[in-house]
């Protein structure tokens, strides 16, 4: 059996941090993973306001990076979080 230590506020950091840094080097594709990444933590730790704001980040930059396949990920996900 395997247990998880799921720490929502270390990731929240982590993603946050990173989306820091992806914004300095002005990574698109950084930043639409980070925002995936806080929709997620967000949605596990039950504030899915900020799930869905952070998911719509992720599709915005998504749309502006013509990644059909992340956005479409990100819709069938958004969907999950209704």
């Amino acid at each position: 059996e395997l247990a998880y230590n799921l720490n929502y506020t270390e990731a929240q950091r982590n993603y946050e941090k990173g989306l820091e840094l992806a914004e300095k080097a002005n990574d698109s594709f950084s930043k639409m993973k980070a925002y995936q990444g806080l929709s997620y933590v967000f949605n596990e730790s039950g504030n899915f306001e900020l799930a869905l704001d952070n998911n719509q980040k992720a599709i915005d930059i998504a749309k502006d990076l013509q990644d059909y396949q992340f956005l479409s990920e990100m819709h069938a996900y958004r969907g999950g979080l209704y």
